[in-house]
């Protein structure tokens, strides 16, 4: 696996960054306008592949009634010392661990986090797909370049006598 500090490391073996460094580029400067638009579509990358295994991690928490933000207990019947865990704060792998239990009765109390998690799972691996492409298709290391405005007429150069130009050189100005 590799890891973003040995990426950083060898791209800033290059020889442009060798030029950078003679030239007098400070460290900001190589990271601000070299480093970080080298790693900007791998950090998104890695970012969100954490981000589902964060969520994935969350339910798995809840599944085991380990639940984010605190745990409390119900006691549904006094006599039989029934309790049920029910989190501090709803979010989805707490409602999935702490109804789990209900699956043969309400499934939809299960279902409908499930489904949740589910659908942002799944488009968060077709973004992380997409960001693997596009990366792919732009290569290594590529800048972006600056748009040209094309809606701007060129500026019409105006023709000078001789007498003009030469009033122009000595003041400075056209009046």
């Amino acid at each position: 696996m590799v890891t973003v500090a040995s990426e950083t490391s060898k791209f800033l073996e290059n020889e442009f960054i060798s030029s950078v460094k003679i030239l007098g580029g400070g460290r900001f400067h190589i990271l601000r306008k070299h480093v970080l638009p080298y790693l900007r579509p791998r950090l998104g990358i890695l970012y969100s592949q954490q981000l589902i295994a964060t969520l994935l991690l969350g339910a798995h928490l809840g599944i085991l009634q380990v639940f984010i933000g605190g745990t409390d207990f119900i006691t549904l019947d006094p006599l039989e010392n029934n309790t049920v865990p029910v989190a501090m704060i709803n979010e989805w792998s707490s409602m999935i661990g702490a109804n789990y239990f209900q699956i043969r009765g309400d499934r939809w109390i299960v279902f409908a986090p499930l489904a949740g998690f589910a659908v942002t799972i799944l488009a968060l691996n077709f973004m992380v797909e997409a960001m693997k492409r596009q990366y792919l298709e732009q290569g290594a290391y590529t800048k972006k370049s600056r748009r040209v405005r094309k809606d701007k007429a060129p500026v019409q150069m105006k023709k000078l006598s001789q007498e003009q130009f030469e009033r122009i050189m000595k003041t400075g100005t056209d009046g």
